[in-house]
């Protein structure tokens, strides 16, 4: 298995090549159906993509007679990160790899979702130690009678309307606007994202 730290860019590499990588997506990045031959995973499609960024003049070195255009063509011989288990999975994948590169963090440790209480649902119904989960200052991610069906449900959780603190033996979670800096925390929820 490759190492998903070979990913790696540097600062705003992927991120200015964004607009080409979008205006040149292939359709079947768009839809709910592609190709389920090889399946990378998302480390191994990162360092695809990154390589392709890399070659296509990401970082200023580009190879002799390559201009900087990425194609159509260029992103479909990507591959494909995941199965149907995550719709559009190379759209989330490029833009969990596109975050992961601004945290200087895994493309494996950042999940994206079309919700904004399904990160934090997933780590309650994963969890093997409780879970403290902080919101600072915003409101709490569920109402007490959502809270209420979480916990019938087996979520072992405890909200906390202060800035998040660090905790040996249970799992922190926090939303972003509730991370001191300094605080080791299991995970950051920003909107929609683990």
């Amino acid at each position: 298995m490759s190492d998903p730290k070979q990913a790696k860019l540097g600062d705003g590499v992927l991120r200015s090549a964004l607009p080409r990588i979008l205006a040149a997506m292939p359709r079947d990045w768009r839809g709910t159906t592609f190709r389920n031959t090889e399946l990378l995973g998302r480390a191994v499609f990162a360092e695809r993509l990154a390589a392709l960024v890399q070659r296509k003049g990401g970082s200023g070195a580009q190879a002799a007679g390559d201009d900087d255009s990425i194609t159509t063509a260029d992103l479909t011989a990507v591959g494909n990160a995941e199965d149907y288990l995550r719709v559009s999975s190379n759209i989330s994948s490029t833009l969990e790899f596109a975050i992961a590169e601004e945290h200087g963090c895994s493309v494996e440790q950042v999940f994206s979702f079309a919700s904004t209480s399904m990160p934090v649902i997933a780590v309650l119904l994963t969890s093997r130690t409780p879970v403290r989960l902080y919101h600072g200052g915003a409101p709490a991610p569920f109402s007490d009678s959502q809270q209420q069906i979480l916990k019938l449900l087996g979520c072992n959780f405890t909200c906390y309307a202060t800035a998040a603190e660090s905790h040996s033996s249970d799992t922190v979670l926090t939303l972003d606007t509730a991370l001191p800096s300094g605080v080791d925390v299991d995970g950051v929820i920003s909107p929609n994202i683990l």
